[in-house]
């Protein structure tokens, strides 16, 4: 709106209300933008905090607290690095990059081109090879080492050359299909699921399954004649179990904790104590309880007892706490999701106190998936679906092994020497794990 002078009042107690009003808005407008400054500077500390700051959840400010290594997912490096020495008039600079591979390992050039289909232009000229881009990848065969040189030639349309609309379009192979799979693209994302009998009266057992969805059907399909307890993280997957009869859905306490150990980190060191730390003292007071019973040997119904006893008091705090911080935190910001996230996972997260031999969280199963984040960066990808279910066989095998302190090669041989003679059903349920475990150990020994 354009402002007319004319339209001013000419009394000064009409002014200066007007002058009141303007700045009372102007006040409100303050307020808001702080508001919302602050949230943007909580997001970026916390983006800093995931990049460059440590996995770790271990927590110093106080030494009762447990230090907890929740979820850390410890990845090898790419590749050890050595700083290039760069000699520049009156000193040298270091320039950080990848050692380049030995000149004296054997190479195995493979040539990743493009489709014939695909060499020729839009314009309906022939693309011709203008150069390549080449990566060295280290390949490790027992006995000897070689590198593979990964060519993928570069294509340019020679008649398109100067045109000022487009240029001449370059095309290049992919750096890496991930999995060639029927009807689907390449890069689209697929899962591993990990699942993990947790019976402390039975033999561990961890399976994994290959599925190109992460949906809720796949959980629906594994479960689908189970009853017990299940324990899960807060995916939206895992809501049907929730109505299900004959199905506890127990919750994670972690995962609440990470939430809050987020809004920490992306405070920096100089920041003040507050409500996350609150937080973080309660879940921290349950974890103690949990290492006294582990310290004392107690058998599942004097935890249960005294999770009644201690734990469900500090719970119950810990719930009119969180209700109090909805009421006046900001929902966007970190801590507002962090409160809402538990509260949500509530009915959930208290499950675990009721009965002895469950926990107050997930880790065991997530822990099964560690093998996996670890090795991530060594392979590449899957070539089929077949071999991705074979590497979920292969790793249920090895991880069922270690979770019952079985040595996995001696597992595995043991296995791969009976199979071939397997006929009947029985003959295959005797080499499971817990019917194997004396047989396969006597057998390498």
């Amino acid at each position: 709106m354009k402002f007319d002078a004319a339209t001013l009042p000419n009394t000064p107690e009409a002014l200066k209300q007007i002058f009141a009003e303007l700045h009372g808005q102007l006040d409100t407008l303050q307020a808001a933008h702080q508001k919302e400054t602050s949230l943007l500077h909580e997001q970026i500390r916390h983006l800093r905090a995931q990049l460059f700051g440590p996995k770790s959840e271990k927590i110093t400010s106080d030494s009762s607290i447990q230090i907890l290594p929740l979820f850390d997912m410890p990845e090898p490096e790419e590749c050890d690095t050595e700083p290039e020495k760069i000699n520049i008039e009156g000193h040298q600079r270091s320039k950080k990059g990848r050692r380049p591979l030995p000149e004296d390992l054997p190479r195995v050039e493979q040539v990743h081109d493009i489709d014939e289909s695909e060499k020729t232009c839009g314009c309906g000229g022939r693309l011709v090879r203008i150069g390549e881009e080449v990566s060295e990848q280290l390949d490790i065969v027992p006995a000897r080492m070689q590198v593979i040189r990964h060519i993928r030639p570069k294509y340019a349309c020679k008649a398109c050359e100067g045109e000022k609309n487009n240029g001449a379009a370059v095309k290049v192979a992919p750096v890496h299909p991930q999995i060639k799979e029927p009807g689907r693209s390449p890069r689209t994302k697929s899962y591993m699921w990990g699942f993990r009998r947790g019976d402390p009266d039975k033999s561990p057992i961890i399976i994994y399954q290959y599925r190109p969805t992460r949906e809720g059907d796949v959980v629906r399909s594994f479960l689908e004649d189970f009853s017990g307890y299940v324990h899960s993280d807060g995916y939206n997957g895992y809501a049907f179990l929730d109505t299900r009869e004959g199905v506890p859905h127990i919750g994670c306490l972690a995962h609440v904790r990470r939430k809050f150990n987020n809004i920490v980190k992306a405070q920096g060191k100089k920041r003040k104590s507050g409500a996350a730390d609150v937080a973080l003292s309660f879940i921290s007071k349950l974890y103690k309880l949990e290492r006294q019973f582990e310290k004392q040997h107690l058998g599942s119904d004097e935890i249960y007892q005294q999770r009644q006893n201690y734990a469900k008091p500090i719970l119950e705090d810990f719930h009119q706490w969180l209700l109090k911080q909805s009421a006046r935190t900001l929902p966007k910001g970190l801590l507002g999701q962090a409160v809402i996230y538990a509260l949500n996972q509530w009915d959930r997260v208290k499950g675990y106190l009721e009965h002895g031999n469950l926990s107050p969280d997930n880790n065991l199963t997530e822990n099964c998936i560690r093998p996996f984040a670890v090795g991530r960066k060594n392979w590449l990808f899957a070539g089929t679906p077949q071999g991705a279910e074979a590497s979920a066989a292969l790793y249920s095998l090895i991880e069922t092994a270690k979770a019952n302190t079985v040595a996995p090669y001696s597992y595995l041989r043991y296995i791969f020497e009976k199979l071939p003679l397997a006929a009947t059903l029985e003959d295959y349920e005797a080499l499971l794990l817990w019917n194997a475990r004396e047989a396969c150990v006597q057998t390498i020994a």
